[in-house]
């Protein structure tokens, strides 16, 4: 390969690369039911079962392009637990285990006095576009308290549900009782991460570069 050839190359790789850069979008919200009203009352009755029993939060989100899910936080009260985070693409009846796509327990601290934001790691979950459920779960009856906020607009699959089962037994194949009025209110949640380019917006960006490079040999 020439010098002349070798430079094009170079030049459209890099063009690609840039092309690349800037079709993937940054870091930032991809899920956000946080629209800054005030606190509602905390989700007290949900979270305060038997100590035999307990209780998943769900709430039902959605993603329009393939992302990569770096955190979530929620608003909530703690009067310091372990608490497990899991997202799911299905829950109720008949649902197995492989709908589970991400399941971690983080142990959550004591608040002072109010409502907290946490925020947990999802370690750079790879998700398509589409329909998910964001669960909340503590073995302690005073474990967490979730807090609701006034919806805006349409939120995804479900809206805010709720199960109450017995401790060990699968949480995903519950049967749970949703909120999707739109009077109804929803559970803090906000994600944050990076979308994925779609096979058509990746073509096209490639395209671009390569029209890039020949430019570049030309000048």
């Amino acid at each position: 390969m020439d010098n002349l050839k070798r430079s094009s190359v170079v030049a459209c790789a890099t063009a690609v690369g840039m092309a690349l850069a800037a079709g993937e979008a940054s870091a930032g919200i991809i899920v956000d039911t946080m629209d800054g009203t005030a606190f509602s009352p905390r989700d007290t009755t949900s979270f305060n079962p038997p100590t035999s029993e307990q209780t998943a939060l769900v709430q039902g989100f959605t993603i329009t392009d393939a992302s990569t899910l770096n955190t979530a936080s929620i608003r909530g009260y703690s009067q310091g637990a372990d608490v497990i985070i899991a997202i799911a693409s299905q829950v109720g009846p008949g649902t197995l285990g492989a709908s589970v796509l991400f399941e971690q327990t983080f142990t959550v601290t004591a608040d002072g006095v109010g409502t907290s934001v946490r925020t947990f790691d999802l370690g750079g979950l790879a998700l398509g576009a589409g329909d998910y459920y964001f669960v909340v779960m503590s073995e302690d009856p005073d474990g967490f308290e979730w807090s609701k906020v006034a919806r805006t607009g349409s939120i995804g699959v479900g809206d805010r549900g709720s199960s109450t089962f017995l401790s060990g037994a699968s949480w995903y194949a519950q049967p749970y009782a949703f909120q999707t009025g739109a009077s109804a209110q929803v559970f803090t949640l906000e994600i944050d991460g990076v979308a994925v380019p779609s096979p058509a917006g990746l073509a096209t960006m490639l395209a671009a570069g390569a029209v890039a490079g020949t430019r570049r040999r030309r000048g």
